[in-house]
């Protein structure tokens, strides 16, 4: 999970990027986002905070 939004050392979501997206994929995505919500209670996941999370790891596993 993100960390809390004005914590130490945290980086607010700024930009934003027009990228293509299969709508299968997105439709995915706005369902993962409502069952993470109910199941955590934690109203800071989104689409953006799970993309910015998904690019971190991918970037980080290929040493970017």
């Amino acid at each position: 999970q993100p960390p809390a939004p004005g914590g130490e050392g945290t980086e607010r979501l700024t930009e934003q990027h027009t990228v293509g997206i299969r709508p299968a994929v997105k439709t995915r995505l706005g369902k993962a986002v409502d069952k993470l919500r109910y199941e955590t209670g934690d109203r800071t996941i989104s689409i953006a905070s799970i993309t910015d999370q998904a690019l971190d790891a991918y970037l980080a596993q290929r040493g970017c």
